[in-house]
């Protein structure tokens, strides 16, 4: 019985002393500026921009499904498979590219050349070790496009939109199989095109 009220006190203490260090602190003034207790001023709304409220409300979620399914539809999109030449047509990572940089072209069309539709094309070197992803020299290509500003004084500032649109099954290596990642990411490239 004796051990266990000593175990009880022994858990009340510490306790016990912090409830009377908060007591102290309340009495001297310092619980007035505690940051937990501290209240701001409410956040006002800022003025709607209309150029932004134009943009968002060109946004189309019918459009943005549209491209998630176009981009399930090439079925696996593995950074592995540019090295492939036995895909079916239209299928693979650079069937995707492909579309991609088409969908940001016809979008500069739209916009009398607004956008500088470019890629990135570059041949990996083979990683070391057990659990290197690529194992021999593969073809990766980055799809972007550059929309400039019209203020000379923010030239230096630059805004990324971004979303990766390879995808893979749960074997890396497999590079036919069914990968239709849609949320894993057709929809952060969606996003980007849209």
């Amino acid at each position: 019985m004796n051990v266990r009220r000593l175990l009880a006190c022994a858990l009340l203490l510490p306790a016990l002393l912090l409830t009377a260090r908060a007591q102290a602190r309340s009495s001297s003034g310092d619980a007035a500026h505690r940051d937990l207790d501290a209240i701001g001023a409410p956040i006002r709304p800022m003025p709607v921009d209309p150029a932004i409220q134009r943009a968002l409300a060109q946004i189309a979620p019918a459009h943005i499904q549209h491209t998630i399914a176009t981009l399930v539809s090439f079925h696996n999109r593995s950074t592995l498979s540019s090295m492939d030449k036995d895909l079916p047509p239209g299928t693979g990572v650079t069937a995707a590219a492909d579309w991609i940089a088409s969908q940001f072209q016809q979008i500069s069309d739209a916009c009398n050349g607004c956008l500088e539709v470019k890629r990135d094309t570059f041949t990996q070197a083979p990683g070391t070790g057990p659990n290197a992803r690529v194992t021999q020299p593969t073809t990766l290509t980055n799809v972007y496009a550059i929309l400039r500003g019209s203020d000379p004084s923010q030239a230096g500032r630059m805004l990324l939109v971004t979303g990766h649109y390879d995808s893979r099954d749960s074997s890396n290596f497999d590079t036919h199989g069914e990968a239709p990642g849609a949320n894993d990411d057709a929809s952060g490239t969606a996003v980007s095109l849209e």
